[in-house]
């Protein structure tokens, strides 16, 4: 007789550590690698294709400039994986030289720290009875 056993293992977040050079930046918060996309966690940048209004446009090329340059000067770079988003994208923390890039971004009021039930204010011409929050300036 036979007996099967079934064991639950814990399996980490798969990291990998990269040359900045190997990453392409789609906009604030989202990069490629290769054909894989990815979406940075725990922030939301301003969008630059489906921008509400110029202002957003605007902010999200200057978050996107951001991080091309921080891509730039850094030596490496830690891909955290934690698993993927309705749109097929990898949701993953990245490190630049040991440093949280999501965390940088929000300190630059590059991003807004992500709300899932909130959507970010780039715009005046969002009212504030949408239940949004804003960046201070």
């Amino acid at each position: 007789m036979e007996v099967l056993a079934t064991a639950v293992v814990w399996i980490p977040a798969r990291s990998d550590t990269i040359d900045p050079r190997m990453l392409h930046v789609i906009d604030g918060y989202t990069l490629a690698l290769g054909g894989e996309r990815i979406r940075l966690l725990g922030i939301d940048a301003p969008e630059t294709r489906d921008a509400r209004c110029e202002r957003e446009r605007v902010a999200g090329y200057e978050s996107k400039a951001r991080v091309v340059d921080l891509l730039r000067f850094g030596r490496s770079v830690e891909i955290r994986r934690h698993g993927h988003d309705q749109y097929g994208r990898t949701l993953a923390h990245i490190l630049i030289d040991g440093r949280s890039l999501p965390e940088q971004l929000v300190r630059e009021k590059r991003a807004l720290p992500y709300r899932s039930s909130a959507q970010a204010i780039w715009s005046p011409s969002i009212t504030k009875s949408q239940k949004v929050t804003s960046i201070q300036s």
